[in-house]
């Protein structure tokens, strides 16, 4: 009876040795899982980098095409008569880009946003506001952090030079935290936010 004794004893051991392996075993299969999730969503981030980047370029690259063509149609040995002003292009800048480019909003949000800041340069202020509350509603939804913080930044500035200063303090803050959330408190963006907070 003391042999049959040690020969369960050795079994129940043998069988506690098996289901330590098994477990390992799927200990280790778990880990080989999760490190094959994390290899999938690292490809999957780094294919989303690269799509956005390349989305970027795209839509700098037709940005850039609309303001030549919008130049170049205007170039005196192809139009007879006066020489258009500055004011003049920007007029039929956002017209164009209201009529053409509906169906590439990025793009048409990227214009928005230049011919914004350029009519603030000039003093046209209420023709500046509409361009860029538009370019800041689509870069909410789709664009980078930087293209929406320069949304921000220019219809704050519209806002406080139409004396809308409750707006524009409200849009310069907004700016500030994105910044500090995306490049850090230090950052020159936040700095640059800060700034125009006063």
């Amino acid at each position: 009876s003391q042999q049959a004794t040690l020969e369960a004893e050795r079994a129940e051991q043998e069988k506690q040795r098996a289901e330590e392996e098994k477990e390992r075993a799927e200990n280790e299969r778990q880990r080989a899982a999760e490190e094959q999730q994390r290899a999938e969503e690292e490809t999957l981030r780094a294919e989303s980098e690269q799509q956005r980047a390349e989305k970027a370029a795209t839509t700098a690259s037709k940005t850039r095409e609309f303001l030549v063509n919008l130049l170049s149609s205007n170039d005196p040995s192809v139009v007879l008569g006066d020489i258009p002003n500055a004011l003049e292009l920007l007029d039929t800048g956002a017209a164009q880009a209201r009529d053409t480019l509906a169906e590439e909003p990025e793009v048409q949000a990227d214009l928005f946003n230049i011919i914004g800041k350029l009519y603030l340069s000039y003093g046209r202020y209420q023709d500046a506001l509409p361009l860029l509350e538009n370019a800041l509603k689509t870069r909410r939804e789709l664009s980078s952090t930087s293209d929406l913080l320069s949304s921000l930044t220019n219809l704050g500035a519209a806002h406080r030079r139409l004396g809308n200063y409750d707006e524009a303090e409200g849009l310069y803050r907004e700016a500030f935290d994105l910044a500090k959330q995306s490049s850090g408190e230090d950052s020159l963006d936040a700095a640059d936010a800060a700034n125009n907070l006063g």
